[in-house]
């Protein structure tokens, strides 16, 4: 059984995987970005329908498994992509995080202004488990590594999509976090502020579609879920041990 946690980037989706992750026996696939990108060929932005191709699906699902045990896996570019996660996951169960509008801001505007969208060396780290895992502090082996995530068709697509993302990063309209349709475009007329807004403001929209594709959903608040009052973490943790006889 898998539990995509669904949310936009510093929301807590992080915080929200490690916490089920030191709860509940579990594999864990935190962030596997370019695993996803094969289902629209690594198109630079990340608000698209998904391309509709078997091979590549199964190509994500059977990387996703795990030998019948609950996996959670988190990645917040799909917080603007429902209908791919639908497409590739039909039977996931959906754990949606959300945090105060103006705090989730802030953090993303600061991550967005030290030009930490994309860092080159995360690449090599990918590539390296121990050392990647000791540098961003993640339990051993709890992400694909580099050449797990593409599939060798879209090897190619990868590179153009590599070369692309290194430009915009490069002339600094590269945000952090989930990329909408004319990113590159609006960080360069309107700025990294207007950006996260009109990213924020979307999250009740997609939160809907979400609602519409998938019938088991369990929403969650950061502040309540770190204060843990009227036992909060409890009841999270209770929505998902509820299906460990299916796994």
């Amino acid at each position: 059984m898998i539990f995509c946690v669904i949310g936009y980037s510093r929301s807590g989706t992080t915080y929200l995987s490690n916490l089920i992750y030191n709860n509940i026996e579990c594999r864990q696939f935190n962030e596997p970005h370019l695993l996803w990108k094969n289902i629209d060929r690594f198109n630079i932005y990340d608000q698209v329908k998904p391309v509709r191709n078997d091979k590549l699906k199964n190509f994500v699902t059977r990387k996703l498994g795990h030998h019948n045990k609950i996996i959670i896996e988190k990645s917040p570019p799909n917080l603007f992509r429902p209908e791919l996660v639908k497409y590739v996951l039909p039977e996931a169960k959906i754990l949606f995080i959300e945090r105060n509008e103006q705090a989730c801001l802030q953090s993303n505007l600061k991550a967005t202004r030290k030009n930490n969208g994309f860092i080159p060396s995360k690449f090599l780290y990918k590539s390296q488990p121990d050392k990647y895992n000791l540098e961003q502090k993640q339990y051993p082996r709890n992400t694909l590594l580099l050449h797990e995530q593409i599939h060798p068709t879209q090897v190619f697509n990868f590179t153009k999509y590599s070369f692309l993302k290194f430009n915009h990063w490069r002339k600094g309209h590269y945000p952090f976090g989930p990329k909408l349709c004319g990113y590159d475009k609006i960080m360069r007329e309107r700025g990294p502020e207007y950006y996260h807004t009109k990213c924020i403001d979307l999250i009740k929209k997609y939160k809907k579609t979400y609602t519409e594709l998938f019938d088991d959903i369990y929403y969650i608040e950061l502040e309540k879920l770190v204060e843990n009052s009227n036992n909060y973490i409890d009841d999270m943790l209770g929505f998902i041990k509820k299906y460990s006889t299916e796994t």
